[in-house]
């Protein structure tokens, strides 16, 4: 996997009073760390759900990208035995990938 300069996973996310805000944070023993993000959403964009359903997807962002680097190293190894469009895809995998870790870095 690559190395990059933003916070290592996982990351969990906790409601701040009344859920209207939820705070993502790194999971385990690096609790002394400040926010990596807070999500609120303007009424206009969702309630309490949707604001929850923000902050999970974010939290789970770095599991995501350490799954799609596993998925894209795996198909490249066997890209022969499956369809051509298979490397177009691992092709746009791989660009994505390097794309979220340079915009992170």
């Amino acid at each position: 996997m690559t190395t990059s300069e933003f916070t290592p996973g996982p990351w969990g996310f906790k409601a701040l009073s009344d859920k209207s805000v939820f705070e993502v944070r790194p999971r385990g023993g690096l609790s002394g760390y400040s926010a990596i993000a807070r999500v609120k959403c303007d009424k206009r964009m969702g309630d309490d759900i949707t604001r929850e359903a923000n902050a999970r997807l974010i939290a789970a962002s770095p599991e995501l990208l350490d799954m799609l680097q596993l998925v894209t190293e795996l198909l490249a190894l066997h890209l022969d035995a499956l369809e051509v469009d298979a490397l177009a895809t691992c092709d746009r995998a791989r660009t994505l990938i390097r794309h979220v870790i340079g915009r992170a870095t």
